[in-house]
């Protein structure tokens, strides 16, 4: 999620926990420096975009990466502060995890499980930006200091409005599950275009199948659908650098091949996230007669931006 919602949400649970929101109070420095810590990965925007997109969310975003960070912030804030370091280091932990359980129930995911997986856990239930979730938080910032009853109906908002997304993504699939009778796998996400409207992926023996489900109108809408290449084809070419990248960064994603008279050109695409008419994530690999990789490229954010790696 967004850095302002993710300080939003560490301040709302310092809030709820009876803390002053103050910046003289060490606890709460802590809490939101913990929450907005594992985004500062995009320093590797600073090298490239495929450099910055591989490690996104990665160690950064796990349980053990959360520790480490949360005792390094803590180490810091005791120079600082007379707080001890117990607690500052609590604080800062729950800042942290709060980052990555709300980045696990939106699509793009967190390898929680780092360094023994480098498996992206997701729940796909929330959008990047969600005003509903922020609105949420404020409140809690706003009523912290109130009655414990107002501080139940925040709390018991949130897991209803969480319920809501999940029963809404049930329906969702449902809906295209009936939609597609050859569909061996029915990937749902939260869509950019509405409340009501939910993203999909589905996969069947020859296609890949993307667009979008409206609950409010009862329909299904078809955006695009990929023929998909043998499979001894794709597994031919799934073993290199791009393909890597893409089975690390993406659980969904499709394999065009174009062979010509001199190389052989295979396109990987994220098909999670989509911006007018086209995918935002792709990647080349660019193969010699005799099957050698020659060349891979990233095209981050737009088809036409290349970046080799």
């Amino acid at each position: 999620m967004d850095p302002i919602t993710h300080v939003a949400i560490g301040a709302g649970v310092f809030a709820l926990s009876g803390g002053d929101i103050s910046l003289a109070e060490p606890a709460l420095i802590g809490c939101i420096a913990g929450s907005v810590a594992p985004d500062l990965d995009i320093a590797a925007k600073v090298y490239n975009d495929y450099y910055y997109l591989k490690h996104h969310r990665g160690s950064s975003h796990s349980f053990a990466g959360i520790l480490l960070i949360s005792f390094c912030i803590a180490a810091v804030l005791s120079f600082f502060y007379s707080s001890s370091f117990f607690s500052l280091f609590v604080w800062t932990s729950v800042g942290g995890f709060t980052h990555i359980l709300f980045d696990f129930l939106n699509s793009y995911g967190a390898q929680l499980l780092w360094p023994f997986s480098r498996k992206k856990y997701s729940l796909s239930l929330l959008k990047i930006f969600d005003m509903v979730i922020v609105l949420l938080a404020v409140s809690a910032i706003i009523y912290g200091k109130g009655p414990v009853f107002i501080k139940g109906v925040i709390t018991a908002a949130l897991g209803l409005y969480l319920v809501l997304l999940g029963v809404m993504r049930s329906l969702a699939k449902q809906k295209v599950s009936g939609f597609f009778k050859e569909a061996k796998s029915i990937k749902v996400l939260p869509s950019f275009l509405g409340f009501f409207d939910w993203d999909f992926v589905v996969m069947s023996q020859k296609h890949a199948v993307v667009g979008r489900a409206d609950l409010l109108r009862d329909r299904v809408i078809i955006s695009e659908r990929l023929y998909k290449p043998h499979k001894k084809e794709t597994e031919k070419f799934s073993n290199n650098r791009a393909a890597g990248f893409f089975k690390e960064f993406t659980p969904i994603y499709h394999v065009k091949v174009k062979k010509r008279k001199d190389m052989t050109e295979v396109l990987y695409t994220d098909l999670r996230y989509r911006t007018k008419n086209s995918f935002m994530h792709h990647a080349t690999a660019v193969f010699n007669p005799k099957g050698a990789l020659v060349e891979c490229i990233f095209h981050p954010f737009n088809k036409n931006k290349r970046v080799p790696f």
